[in-house]
């Protein structure tokens, strides 16, 4: 064990080299895995806690009876539903390039649009609530804009161009959204905003009764289109399916620079301490102990190079993930524990296997031989 802890220090090159090149097989393996958490947290978390309406039906803003619509809509399908008002608008970026493609959302009732979308805070998940003081706008805005909470932001609609306090930034991973109640709009623009769309929960939300009642609503004279919100993830996670790849490249450049930096360094390692072991093999060491010899230095340097690469995997992930972001797309940075687990079992996988091919050199080492040659 005093050999050991002596030869690391006294190879303090080869020592440096080995832990940075696990480090870097750890790092990216990690950074592989929390590009497979972060992707996969978006669809779950967008789809299934943010948007919790099943269906969106687009309305008929031309025919005026939209008392007759929601007083056929009770014989429907539909187990509960929201009116509001859905437009585009543009929003200033923060470093003077486009403006963002937001969409203006305005609930008739906001004491139950929480049913249908969830507005809460990114960090700490707290409840954010509509209120007549200002606006909430989706968190990927907020960062595009440069915008904070009590901050006022300005945006264009119908070639005009409005100003709002930010009361609120709410988490959301899919597209921009910015969210007012019906007195703010008015307040802002004198009008009172159009109802044109339907937040809709249908009593069967399975693939069947979605089916049927779009067939219902497409017949119905104030209706225009539906989208089920099942197809708008499937579209969503057929986009990003690709990152997958990302994923795969990751794990085997990872795999591959653990194989050779370890089977290399070994080698090395062998090579220049040749005379040493043949040494020890004269003094009476078997082969499993002179095997176990050298373990230990691997093992430790694995261990070393394996807490440094989780570290900087942390890191190397979030760089890899800002990269990957598209404007209208908030990547979660999310990495699971599991995920350090899997990272560090690959690394200790190959220096496992590395260590077995290590086995069969140091057998073949002649113990004569070695100790006759001349360095």
């Amino acid at each position: 064990q005093k050999l050991t802890i002596r030869n690391l220090f006294r190879y303090k090159k080869r020592m440096i080299m080995t832990i940075v090149g696990i480090a870097g097989c750890t790092a990216l393996t990690l950074a592989a895995f929390g590009i497979r958490d972060s992707v996969n947290a978006i669809g779950s978390i967008q789809f299934d806690q943010i948007m919790k309406q099943d269906a969106i039906v687009v309305l008929n803003t031309d025919d005026t009876d939209l008392e007759g619509y929601l007083q056929r809509s009770k014989d429907y399908p539909i187990k509960e539903q929201i009116l509001l008002s859905s437009n585009n608008i543009s929003v200033p970026r923060s470093n003077g390039k486009d403006d963002l493609d937001v969409t203006l959302v305005i609930p008739e009732d906001t004491s139950t649009f929480q049913d249908m979308v969830l507005l809460r805070t990114l960090s700490k998940h707290e409840e954010l609530s509509l209120t007549d003081d200002g606006v909430i706008i989706s968190e990927k805005m907020a960062s595009l804009t440069n915008t904070k909470v009590g901050d006022n932001i300005t945006f264009t609609y119908d070639n005009q161009n409005y100003e709002a306090k930010v009361t609120g930034i709410a988490e959301n991973y899919v597209s921009h959204y910015l969210w007012m109640t019906e007195n703010t709009y008015t307040k802002l623009t004198g009008k009172i905003p159009e109802l044109n769309q339907a937040y809709v929960k249908a009593t069967d939300n399975s693939a069947t009764g979605m089916d049927e009642l779009g067939t219902i609503l497409v017949k119905d004279e104030h209706v225009l289109a539906m989208s089920k919100v099942t197809t708008i993830r499937d579209n969503f996670d057929d986009a990003i399916s690709s990152l997958n790849t990302v994923v795969g490249v990751l794990l085997i450049a990872a795999c591959a620079l653990a194989f050779i930096v370890l089977y290399n360094l070994v080698n090395i390692n062998i090579t220049e301490r040749k005379r040493e072991l043949a040494t020890i093999k004269v003094l009476g060491f078997r082969d499993g102990e002179v095997t176990s010899y050298l373990y230990r230095e691997n093992v430790i340097l694995t261990i070393m190079g394996i807490l440094v690469g989780l570290i900087g995997g942390i890191f190397l992930h979030k760089i890899i993930m800002n990269t990957l972001e598209i404007d209208s797309l908030l990547f979660g940075q999310r990495v699971y524990p599991i995920s350090f687990l899997y990272a560090s079992l690959i690394t200790i996988s190959f220096s496992i296997i590395v260590n077995i091919f290590t086995h069969f050199t140091l057998k073949k080492i002649d113990m004569i031989e070695s100790l006759k040659s001349v360095e």
